[in-house]
């Protein structure tokens, strides 16, 4: 059997000499600060610099003689408005109206024979609602007094 040296190539002495000179040039650049490369990771500006990372800072004002330029509108937003006999009665009387008007509406000779017409399918012959006509009428109806009863609201909320 062979020894553990005989598997070993040997070098020459030009090539131990070539890694010499290879390692001792490599300490010189690193002691001279060659090897080092900047880090761009670090930032080049510290953050200390930007005022508003200062725990205790103030933000500076804006010069502003009033910071709450709507106050006048806030303080009359708030201020209930004075109503009068007719303004409290058209508030607690309006649903009971609206529902008598969409009632009265829907009583009219004009709005039964319409829908006669165009609906033949929900009467029966004498001319009375069957079950399937009341249904429609009552969603008619309510479809008509929430569309009535929302117009009024958006009316009165223009004022």
């Amino acid at each position: 059997m062979q020894s553990i040296d005989d598997d070993i190539p040997k070098k020459s002495e030009e090539e131990i000499k070539m890694m010499e000179e290879y390692y001792s040039t490599l300490v010189s650049a690193k002691q001279s600060g060659a090897t080092k490369l900047p880090s761009s990771d670090i930032p080049l500006n510290n953050i200390d610099c930007d005022p508003n990372t200062i725990p205790s800072h103030i933000p500076d004002s804006q010069h502003n003689v009033n910071y709450i330029p709507q106050e006048p509108q806030i303080i009359y937003r708030d201020v209930p408005k004075k109503s009068g006999l007719l303004d409290f009665l058209l508030t607690y009387l309006q649903t009971p109206l609206l529902i008598g008007l969409c009632y009265f509406i829907f009583q009219m000779p004009f709005i039964k024979t319409s829908i006669v017409a165009m609906l033949p399918g929900f009467y029966i012959q004498e001319g009375s609602l069957n079950l399937y006509g009341i249904i429609l009428t009552s969603i008619l109806f309510s479809l008509f007094f929430t569309f009535t009863e929302k117009t009024v609201k958006g009316l009165q909320e223009m004022d």
